[in-house]
């Protein structure tokens, strides 16, 4: 739960109930936060013209802040990079991806891909 926000929501009945359908999305995130960051550096820029200089955000504090926020995620994306190569144990002897049970792991043509 806390490594994935979107485990709040059923995927599955928005359509998106496949690894190939989260995956981009969960990678997105990072992206997502640094233009955020940036938008608010560049929002900084004319606020500061308008209101005087001292509140213009500098570049350094800001990418600091940028960076201690990944580091705090930290472990939610080394477990999604990892997310990957987690198998689990079935029953008929085969293992199957623990992120998306349907796929067979080292066999099938997903895993391959």
């Amino acid at each position: 739960f806390s490594n994935n926000l979107l485990a709040l929501f059923k995927e599955a009945c928005s359509g998106r109930g496949g690894i190939q359908q989260s995956l981009p999305t969960q990678t997105a995130a990072p992206m997502a936060l640094l233009l955020c960051t940036l938008l608010v550096y560049g929002l900084s820029i004319p606020i500061a013209k308008a209101c005087g200089h001292r509140l213009r955000m500098k570049r350094d504090r800001l990418f600091n802040v940028f960076m201690s926020i990944i580091f705090t995620f930290f472990n939610a994306v080394s477990a999604l990079s990892l997310k990957l190569f987690k198998c689990t144990s079935n029953p008929n002897d085969t293992q199957s991806l623990i992120a998306d049970l349907s796929i067979i792991c080292y066999t099938s043509a997903e895993w391959k891909s």
